[in-house]
């Protein structure tokens, strides 16, 4: 199969813009993608609450930027954050109801909306393709 390196790289290109311009607020004190992240892992846990270890690997990020972003978090008051009372070692951070207004804005949702409006088979196989993406190995020139 030929492989046509300008016409990928585009694809490449349009994804990265597609999420860019879903991100779009930026500056001081504006949420960042990470943070995003986060919201949506403790928006999908059970009681709305997590360890910032658990958030680490879900996000798939060090620790070190994770509790950089839950502190920015927490001072947009969209979380807040205690020491497991089983284990002092580990903080649990626990979605607000401001967390929960904010999940309603996430800016991923703009793609989400996107994505819902292509027909049946384009979306199956944008969902296939995405996967693949997401598993085929990391192969560097």
């Amino acid at each position: 199969m030929a492989i046509n390196h300008r016409a990928d790289l585009g694809a490449a290109l349009l994804i990265e813009r597609l999420v860019r311009e879903a991100y779009s607020e930026r500056g001081p004190g504006s949420i960042t993608p990470l943070q995003w992240a986060i919201l949506r892992a403790l928006g999908r846990s059970d009681d709305y609450s997590a360890t910032q270890g658990w958030i680490a690997r879900f996000v798939n990020v060090t620790a070190a930027p994770v509790s950089r972003s839950i502190r920015a978090l927490e001072r947009h008051g969209a979380v807040i954050t205690r020491r497991d009372p089983e284990d002092g070692r580990q903080v649990i951070v626990t979605l607000t109801p401001s967390g929960h207004e904010l999940l309603a804005k996430d800016p991923i949702l703009t793609i989400s909306r996107r994505i819902s409006d292509l027909e049946g088979n384009q979306k199956v196989a944008l969902r296939h393709a995405l996967q693949h993406l997401f598993l085929a190995p990391v192969v560097t020139d």
